[in-house]
């Protein structure tokens, strides 16, 4: 058995080689602290007094406060990574800017934030989803497509005959899907009845139906 140098009255020293070992086997053991693996949620839903009274106009005012909080939302650069895709006025006389998320000039699906903003110019009221860890998911690189627009409405036409499904394909949009592993890049085919498929950009199969 080995033994073990004496560090002073009653203290050993234990070698740091055992130490690592130990934390190892802890790891894979899956002992450690659950909090240490835990994902953030990438629901939001903010209220109160989110920002100072200002004189700018809406959409400056929604990218300031983007801009002070681009690193918990894991934006770059939010003028490029987070666009305009709808305003309306609100009943205070306020504004609400719709905000949809862009990775490599590629939206992501489902991430959006709708910023409210009272007549003052003060944000009321910030929801939607922003998933923050997304760069590092896709190791900050983009994901070329294998298959082309035109194919992968073919390939959704395919899997629809297959399934005795009768739909007429609508649109073809390019978009990267957030929520399964891997982060793929999909295209969005639209059908009618407000029914979607998704088609993986780089194999082809049709790896989810909202019909």
């Amino acid at each position: 058995m080995k033994r073990y140098r004496k560090a002073g009255p009653g203290v050993f020293r234990v070698p740091a080689a055992l130490i690592l070992s130990l934390l190892w086997l802890v790891a894979i053991d899956g002992t450690a602290p659950a909090a240490a693996a835990r994902t953030p949620s990438p629901e939001i839903a903010w209220s109160g007094s989110l920002s100072a009274p200002s004189a700018h106009t809406p959409e400056w005012i929604g990218y300031r406060f983007l801009e002070s909080r681009k690193r918990e939302f894991g934006l770059r650069n939010p003028r490029a990574d987070m666009k305009v895709t709808g305003t309306a006025r609100l009943p205070d006389g306020g504004t609400r800017i719709v905000y949809q998320r862009y990775i490599f000039r590629t939206p992501v699906w489902g991430d959006s934030l709708s910023i409210d903003i009272d007549r003052h110019g003060v944000i009321r009221r910030v929801t939607g989803r922003i998933h923050a860890n997304l760069l590092a998911d896709i190791f900050h690189r983009p994901k070329p497509p294998v298959l082309s627009a035109y194919r992968a409405a073919a390939k959704a036409s395919e899997w629809l005959k297959s399934m005795k499904i009768a739909a007429a394909i609508g649109s073809v949009s390019a978009c990267y899907l957030p929520d399964r592993p891997g982060v793929p890049l999909v295209y969005l085919v639209s059908l009618e009845g407000g029914r979607r498929l998704f088609v993986h950009a780089q194999t082809g199969r049709v790896i989810r139906a909202d019909i």
